[in-house]
């Protein structure tokens, strides 16, 4: 009776084994967090962590989780893994290559459920932080920013673009160009200016006199 239930559990164990070579820290802490939101704390890691994979078969079956995936957290830099759940990661992995029977336990949490919710929340806040450094900024955040760097002062040319030589080149033809039509129109005015006055009947009989 004995040998028969051994033989159940080493077949078992065969049919649940996971390819190590294709775990990361990654995939793994999503396996935990899988496990947690299906609130079942007891249940085998090794059954949430064969569904986060990298196998291509896995990845065919994809579609069908599309509504369960959809709800979890993608934290593709890693940054969710704290030192703290790093180690816990690195106690897990440990178990899974020296092939330690109490990972297939379902009463061993190999994850604090405080630790994963400290690090969850404080992703979320970072993520927070970083969409709202994208968001546009108001008239009174850039006020601010001057009075902060500047002293609020603004340096005017450091705020307008640098014009390229070609643009220098044609700015400075423009200006040769404008200041000779100006002198032209200045010499127009001084020769009205000079026209000869012609003298009155007057004037004429006055001289004689």
């Amino acid at each position: 009776m004995s040998t028969s239930h051994s033989e159940s559990e080493s077949s078992s164990s065969e049919n649940t084994s996971v390819d190590l070579t294709k775990i990361d820290k990654r995939k793994l802490l999503c396996a935990e967090e899988r496990r947690r939101r299906a609130g079942d704390e007891n249940g085998k890691l090794e059954d949430y962590l064969s569904s986060s994979s990298d196998s291509p078969d896995s990845s065919d079956d994809s579609e069908g989780s599309d509504e369960s995936s959809s709800d979890e957290m993608e934290d593709e830099n890693g940054e969710l893994i704290t030192p703290e759940l790093d180690a816990q990661i690195i106690k897990t992995l440990t178990a899974l290559q020296s092939k330690d029977t109490s990972v297939y336990n379902p009463k061993v949490n190999f994850f604090s459920e405080e630790a994963v919710k400290q690090a969850e929340e404080a992703w979320k806040a970072k993520q927070a932080q970083k969409e709202k450094g994208k968001a546009g900024m108001t008239i009174t955040q850039y006020q601010h920013k001057i009075n902060v760097e500047h002293g609020g002062v603004v340096d005017e040319e450091k705020e307008l673009p640098q014009m390229t030589h070609v643009e220098e080149q044609k700015a400075l033809k423009d200006a040769f160009k404008q200041a000779a039509q100006d002198a032209d129109d200045d010499d127009d005015d001084e020769e009205d200016l000079l026209v000869k006055k012609e003298k009155s009947e007057e004037e004429v009989s006055r001289e004689d006199a």
